[in-house]
């Protein structure tokens, strides 16, 4: 019998949801949050429509219309030049009618940069839980707040199944100028092609190195030479910026393996972090007064915000480093890293850590 792509999501979702609820059947703590998940993605799903539809109607916005384009585009190129998926993902769109797809909540103890782990059937542990729903998520970091914890909402635009289903285009997208948008599909796909259970900043880091990557590819091949000039600006301003804040994370990260009590250990924190947002002010001088990360500094300045950076930076140098001793080349990269795919955890962690490029 042949599916209609809808149907054969709604039927994967039916087959997974049976799975999920046998497994809970000794831990029905758990099933609201799964229903959760399920309905959001659900929810995605059903509002979807072909994006050829809506290419061939005459009455589509001009701008919905460049954006649908530009990711057909990135996607092909994806396809052919990094070695990424060709499947049905971003062949659909779905308009959600908010601003985001998703939150995600980040909680670290007080004293600690290791972030709580959410465990989940199928995807493993990862480094953060995510919600549909703002309250929701919210409503789960006030717990974890409660519990001692520091915490950090994200807002997320676009999030990837793994494979297990056919990824919309969403409208939480489009927001996104053109550029950031080609790497967004490529960080996503790049999920779908390789991800390693309970090691979210492996996941994370591989996907950043790819977008990023793919970036000055898919910018070079158009020949777009001011815009490719912009963005290795703006690279290097980030790159700037995050060994500012890995920095200042290993500052932290020795303070609490000291022996001083948890008074002082919280004063010296918050030293710490003072001297995170002096050091900003000194990077953006340097800048010119671009203001680029001046809303990250504004608020929930924390463990947690920190330990979410590092989740998708800490091993990008390294990657990139693999890539480019590869020649560039993304087919042979790949098979390096699913070579390090297959390796335990701290096996992977202690080679990757070890390849970082010295400073």
């Amino acid at each position: 019998m042949i599916f209609s792509k809808k149907l054969r999501n709604t039927h994967k979702f039916i087959c997974i949801t049976a799975v999920i609820i046998t497994a809970l059947c000794s831990g029905c703590s758990s099933i609201g949050y799964y229903s959760h998940i399920i309905g959001g993605h659900l929810q995605i799903h059903s509002s979807t429509q072909p994006i050829e539809s809506i290419l061939s109607d005459s009455d589509t916005d001009d701008i919905l219309r460049q954006k649908l384009k530009l990711i057909q585009e990135a996607k092909q190129f994806a396809v052919t030049k990094l070695d990424l998926p060709q499947n049905d993902s971003y062949s659909e769109y779905a308009d959600l009618g908010r601003k985001y797809v998703m939150w995600s909540v980040t909680a670290t103890p007080k004293l600690s940069l290791s972030p709580h782990q959410s465990c989940f059937i199928i995807v493993g542990c990862m480094n953060y839980r995510t919600f549909f729903a703002k309250e929701d998520a919210e409503s789960f970091a006030k717990n974890m707040q409660d519990q001692g914890y520091d915490t950090y909402i994200a807002s997320v635009a676009a999030f990837s199944s793994l494979g297990w289903f056919d990824d919309p285009v969403l409208n939480t997208m489009l927001s996104w100028r053109d550029t950031r948008l080609a790497g967004l599909i490529f960080h996503e796909l790049t999920h779908q092609k390789i991800y390693v259970n309970d090691d979210t900043t492996f996941n994370e880091s591989l996907a950043v190195t790819v977008e990023m990557e793919g970036i000055k590819k898919w910018l070079a091949s158009k020949g777009e030479t001011d815009k490719l000039q912009e963005f290795l600006k703006q690279s290097k301003r980030h790159q700037q910026f995050l060994d500012l804040v890995l920095y200042t994370r290993s500052q932290l990260n020795s303070l609490y393996q000291t022996n001083l009590n948890n008074p002082e250990k919280l004063t010296k924190k918050d030293a710490i972090f003072k001297s995170l947002r002096d050091g900003y002010k000194g990077l953006k001088q340097n800048w010119g007064g671009y203001p680029g990360y001046d809303r990250w500094f504004a608020k929930d300045l924390n463990n947690a915000k920190l330990a979410l950076l590092s989740t998708y930076s800490k091993y990008v140098p390294a990657l990139t480093q693999i890539l480019h001793e590869n020649n560039g080349d993304f087919g042979k990269f790949f098979v390096k890293v699913k070579e390090l795919a297959t390796l335990k955890k701290n096996e992977r962690d202690l080679f990757l850590e070890t390849s970082l490029p010295k400073k």
